[in-house]
């Protein structure tokens, strides 16, 4: 089949359901063109009587065109042919019962005619006599008749009784009968979609595939089901080849610009997303897409851009310009995020979060007096204190102004502020400024409230091994962690280090090459098992780990110094 065919039948299954807008085609013994109708004589050929009716039809004259085929039948009673048109036309009048007359008729000459079944199963339709047209179809079958279109309506038929199993069993069927046929194949594949049973799905949607030559509807199928599995590198296949054929552009573009993410690969995520916005500027969806993207490639411009449009259009999503706030903080851009939330507090001079936000952007540009102000508006705004301390304190702990975060953090813990993230914050904090006694209590003070909070058990765990302190209560914090997260690669890697610091080198190298199969491409873990590698005296290994991280990450002199040392030690 053809793929021009596979949509008729597309249309024909999908008419199915209804019995009401199939078109039967007839043969046409003839191409000529009739300007004119002439009287019916006795003698007048099938020949020129098919012309006739043919002309009448063309005319929209349906009764003419009637009265043409039923004098074919005077001269030729079995004549499939005829019996099919008037089955049709008289389908076409809503006279299912004469319909049902002739597509018998029709039937019990060629049972294995595909039109006249289809034709028969339209016609009992209509009349309100489903399970009749399945009695007819399973007498035919059962005669070794019918062949796969036969079970294929009563596919139809039986799913329209809402009888599934039997549904699905004669699709089977009429794929074992007819295993050329794409249609069949695809609408079985689309049945054990339905189930769930996407292998097998799969193994029908690809017959059909091959069998339509490509059919898009199929193609498009296949894309989608591989999204579902997520199969992404066939999904990119697939889905590449639905957009090479310019075939529902906007959705090849939009699932390919996530597959890509999924795999990793951003560049040609947004090289996608990009194409999906000049496809459709107005869609908004598209541009919150983009604007993650371009935040995960770092281009905080652009993506504050994408944000821009976003808030414009949703002036009351109050998330769109914090996120617009926090890319400019990241990026330094530090006056730009100062007019966002100007912009914000013109909105609602109440509202904390940009008050400690604009505290912190005024600090990091030496504007010590302005920022003073802003931290007393915050601290205003909530009689406890409480809240405004900890967001002032998130805020410079979050672009580093350490000195200052400790300042409101350890406001905020007086006043007895305690939860999780607060408390891993604080701790965070402390250890980066090697306050490790205060960060030591800060993180067993967490754990006390949340004994289950991994992060918390692994990051004190991993302190403690990394000062050399406690090694015994660290091993038993870290392997607590790996109990609620046991594939965490940071979990993973600190056990390793663990190891290291004990001097089990080898046990050591074993967590550490899990750790860096788990985590690709992190400077720290592949630090830890080049270590690792140089203290079992696996030096070739060690210098080749160091090589791929600097490779990875040149600007590391870290790295590069222990790298240049063992080439100078060899």
């Amino acid at each position: 089949m053809r793929a021009g065919t596979i949509i008729l039948s597309l249309l024909i299954g999908t008419l199915a359901a209804s019995f009401s807008s199939a078109q039967v085609e007839w043969e046409d013994p003839s191409q000529t063109q009739i300007e004119e109708t002439t009287p019916f004589s006795p003698d007048e050929s099938i020949f020129s009587l098919y012309l006739r009716a043919r002309q009448h039809e063309q005319r929209k004259e349906i009764d003419q065109a009637i009265l043409a085929f039923q004098q074919i039948l005077e001269l030729k009673p079995a004549e499939v042919e005829a019996h099919s048109n008037l089955a049709r036309l008289f389908l076409d009048k809503g006279d299912a019962d004469s319909a049902i007359i002739h597509a018998e008729a029709a039937i019990a000459i060629d049972p294995d005619n595909k039109t006249v079944l289809t034709l028969l199963a339209r016609s009992y339709k209509a009349a309100g006599r489903g399970r009749d047209a399945i009695q007819k179809l399973e007498s035919l079958v059962a005669n070794g008749e019918g062949g796969g279109q036969a079970y294929n309506l009563l596919a139809i038929l039986y799913k329209a009784e809402k009888k599934p199993k039997k549904a699905g069993e004669a699709l089977e069927k009429a794929v074992e009968a007819s295993p050329e046929n794409g249609l069949f194949h695809y609408r079985l594949g689309q049945k054990y979609w339905s189930e769930g049973r996407l292998e097998e799905a799969e193994t029908e949607l690809l017959k059909a595939l091959h069998l339509t030559d490509g059919e898009n509807e199929i193609l498009l199928g296949l894309a989608r089901l591989s999204v579902i599995t997520e199969d992404w590198d066939t999904a990119a296949e697939r889905w590449e080849e639905v957009a090479m054929l310019g075939f529902r552009p906007r959705e090849a573009q939009q699932k390919l610009a996530v597959i890509y993410m999924s795999l990793g690969r951003e560049e040609e995520a947004l090289t996608h997303a990009e194409a999906l916005k000049e496809l459709d500027p107005t869609d908004l969806s598209t541009r919150r897409e983009l604007a993650d993207l371009y935040e995960r490639l770092g281009m905080q411009q652009e993506a504050r851009q994408e944000l821009g449009v976003l808030w414009k259009a949703n002036p009351e999503d109050w998330r769109i310009p914090y996120r617009m706030v926090s890319l400019s903080l990241d990026a330094g851009t530090y006056r730009q995020a100062i007019a966002t939330l100007r912009k914000i507090l013109a909105l609602n001079r109440n509202d904390l979060w940009a008050w400690t936000r604009l505290a912190y952007a005024f600090y990091e540009l030496n504007e010590g007096e302005k920022s003073e102000m802003a931290v007393q508006a915050a601290v205003r705004l909530d009689p406890n204190n409480r809240d405004a301390y900890t967001l002032l304190g998130d805020a410079f702990a979050l672009g580093k102004a350490d000195e200052k975060a400790l300042v409101f953090l350890g406001k905020a813990f007086d006043l007895g502020v305690r939860s999780d993230t607060f408390l891993f914050r604080k701790g965070i904090v402390e250890e980066r400024n090697d306050r490790i006694d205060d960060a030591t209590q800060t993180l067993k003070e967490l754990i006390r409230i949340n004994p289950t909070h991994a992060a918390g058990l692994n990051f004190l765990g991993y302190m403690l091994a990394d000062h050399g302190r406690s090694l015994v209560e660290a091993e038993d914090l870290i392997n607590r962690a790996l109990q609620i997260e046991p594939d965490n690669p940071f979990f993973v890697d600190s056990l390793g280090w663990l190891h290291f610091r004990k001097g089990r080198f080898e046990s050591a190298v074993k967590e550490l090459e899990r750790a860096a199969a788990l985590l690709s491409n992190d400077v720290v873990v592949g630090e830890h098992l080049g270590d690792a590698y140089l203290a079992a005296g696996r030096i070739e290994d060690a210098q080749r780990i160091y090589s791929e991280v600097l490779a990875d990450h040149p600007t590391n002199t870290t790295i590069s110094d222990k790298l240049e040392a063992l080439d100078h030690a060899r």
